[in-house]
């Protein structure tokens, strides 16, 4: 996870895309990661608060739920792409969403959705949805 973080720190200052960021990573710890028994999942977005334009590419994590005012219920923001360190030169998708006043983003990992309960069922994206959406404040889930 150091050499992870020092990566991703090195490539921030390099204002390539969220895809592009992925793919440079990727490469960059491939060595390191196909010689052991390690995998790295990803999510990387970057939002540009002037267009409120939000591009990600995704590395095998559970994708992120966008919770809008205008909406009824949470949306996935997923994109495909390999976790990182399996193959080199993996090409990640990319995908851009606007997002509007009172849009509220979570990010999770694998340990929420795959939590079991004593009956052995994971709690699961749907129900991560569900509380999220009943826990937001009013504001983001009027109903338009």
């Amino acid at each position: 996870m150091v050499e992870t973080r020092s990566a991703i720190r090195s490539q921030v200052s390099r204002l390539g895309t969220p895809s592009e960021t992925l793919g440079v990573l990727n490469n960059f710890l491939f060595e390191d990661l196909d010689n052991s028994d390690y995998f790295i999942t990803l999510f990387y977005l970057q939002y540009d608060i002037t267009t409120r334009q939000l591009s990600f590419a995704n590395a095998g994590h559970p994708p992120p739920l966008l919770l809008s005012p205008f909406q009824s219920q949470c949306r996935l923001l997923d994109a495909e792409g390999m976790i990182l360190g399996c193959e080199k030169n993996v090409i990640f998708e990319e995908k851009t969403t606007t997002l509007n006043e009172g849009d509220l983003i979570l990010l999770y990992t694998d340990g929420l959705t795959e939590a079991e309960n004593p009956d052995g069922e994971f709690f699961g994206v749907e129900r991560v949805s569900e509380y999220f959406h009943s826990i937001c404040p009013t504001s983001a889930r009027k109903n338009h």
